[in-house]
């Protein structure tokens, strides 16, 4: 009952908050295909990817030279002393950088399906428990139609036996249950 609540409440969400989030609710299958585009737990998967890219692509850079000039000006003699430092990474340092950024990225990448596989597990369970309510609703309805059909009939009658005083009295309250 939570999952169906909670479905409910983010469907309510998603249509006030940004109303061209989702195409129209027709099956069930828009409203998982809208839970996975539009929930905010979602939406911060798709951040842990993103993270996860750009990782990898700030791990396989490589340091900036740096430059710095000097320039000293006098009577007899002019100066100019001009520096190109950079950093030479030995021993597989770059590697191991990229290598870890890339075992990071592919946590997060994990971490991810996780949390849309959990959102996907969640809302087709709450839509399963909806139908099942539907049903329910549907063979309630017809009980309480068959419960008020009988009574109607013993209703009718001109004289009822002790039997069908009882009868009729249990019919009645069935149908106001």
């Amino acid at each position: 009952m939570r999952h169906l609540i909670t479905l409910f409440l983010f469907i309510g969400t998603v249509s006030a908050a940004e109303p061209n989030a989702c195409r129209p609710l027709a099956s069930a299958q828009d409203v998982l295909d809208c839970v996975l585009r539009a929930h905010p737990e979602a939406k911060s998967a798709e951040t842990l990817l993103r993270q996860a890219e750009a990782l990898e692509r700030a791990a396989a850079q490589r340091t900036n030279p740096e430059a710095e000039a000097n320039a000293l000006f006098g009577n007899s003699q002019d100066q100019v002393q001009v520096s190109l430092l950079h950093t030479f990474e030995t021993g597989g340092k770059r590697s191991r950088r990229v290598d870890q950024a890339r075992a990071e990225g592919e946590l997060l990448r994990a971490e991810a399906l996780a949390v849309k596989e959990r959102l996907a597990v969640d809302t087709v369970v709450g839509l399963h428990r909806l139908r099942q309510i539907r049903e329910e609703l549907r063979v309630s309805k017809e009980a309480l139609e068959t419960f008020s059909r009988i009574a109607r009939q013993l209703q009718s009658r001109p004289r009822r036996s002790p039997e069908q005083q009882v009868s009729l009295a249990i019919f009645r309250l069935a149908e106001h249950d």
